[in-house]
Formats: structure tokens, sequence, C-alpha cells
């Protein structure tokens, strides 16, 4: 159960990417004032995920520290593109209570 602990490389990708994901989720709610933004991104989230694991196969010798396992969360990719969506939800016009300016 504690295996994942002893390879340091994929367990801070992994911490980082789930840390930037839950304040990309936390912040959406934020900006917007309710939980359908973020219930939608998670969705979507999960939806690519899923794809991602039908559409790929693992390879062995293949750069799991940069594209992450077959969990995906584990790579050093995933912080790139998680890093774009947050900055995209930053900048998105929504002002608490749902309107839009």
């Amino acid at each position: 159960m504690l295996a994942g602990f002893g390879n340091l490389q994929a367990m801070i990708s992994s911490f980082l990417n789930l840390t930037l994901a839950g304040i990309s989720l936390g912040f959406a709610y934020q900006k917007t004032g309710n939980l359908y933004f973020s219930i939608g991104l998670h969705a979507g989230w999960i939806f690519w995920l899923k794809f991602y694991g039908l559409a790929t196969n693992s390879v062995a010798g293949g750069s799991s520290w940069l594209w992450g396992t077959d969990k995906l969360i584990d790579g050093w990719l995933a912080l790139l593109v998680l890093a774009a969506v947050f900055l995209v939800v930053v900048k998105l016009p929504f002002e608490p209570g749902g309107k839009t300016p």
C-alpha cells in the first residue's frame, strides 16, 4: 500500500499535479460563485484521463517521468497542462455570483 512512496520522482510530480488541480477547481468556484463550472472541469479531466487510457499503450522503457504512467497524474507533462488550465481559469471574466461582465 505504501509502495508509491518509494518512487520520489513520481510522488513529487503527483503531489504538485493534484495540488494544482485542486487550486484550479477551488479558484474556478471562487470566480463563478457556484460549483457547476468546477464540476464540468473535473468531469472533462476524467473524460480525457479515461480516453487517454483507451487510446494509448504503455511501452517498456518509455519516458514515464515526462508522460506519466497509466495514471497520467504522475508525469511532468500533466503539470504543464494543469498550469495552462489554471491560467485560463484565472483569466476568465467571471464574478462571484455567476455573473459575467
